[in-house]
This record gives structure tokens, sequence and C-alpha cells, in this order.
């Protein structure tokens, strides 16, 4: 968070999962109240791991959100 000021401003979608052990959820709460635009989503039935089948379908759906809103 030392260095918020340098993301830029597009749109950002923070997720994460609820049963994740590795990081802890303050931290990515922490980078969603840093970034006031942000949105913040915490995935349910998702651990740590991108691979996972729930946490899968969050990342793509963000994805498809933020290419959408990009103006080319």
């Amino acid at each position: 968070l030392a260095n918020i000021e340098n993301i830029p401003e597009v749109p950002i979608i923070v997720i994460h999962g609820r049963r994740d052990l590795t990081c802890a959820l303050e931290a990515s709460w922490s980078l969603h109240q840093a970034l006031p635009e942000s949105e913040f989503i915490i995935v349910k039935d998702a651990g740590h791991l991108a691979g996972e089948p729930p946490m899968i379908d969050a990342l793509v759906s963000a994805t498809d959100r933020m290419v959408a809103s990009l103006t080319w």
C-alpha cells in the first residue's frame, strides 16, 4: 500500500477466497479500501488457489467485465 498512488486508473476488482488460509482477508480489504473505486468480491467456496472452480468462475467473470469496460 506504500505505493498505491502508482496504480493506474483502470477497473480494479479485488477477489479473495473466503477459505484462503495463506493470505489474510484483511490484506485484500485494505487494498480495496485504498482504492475507493475498486470492487471487492469474496468467493465463499474458494480458498487460495486460482485453479479452484469457484475461483476460476470469479476470475473469468471479472476479467470479462474489465475488458468490456475498457475503451479502445
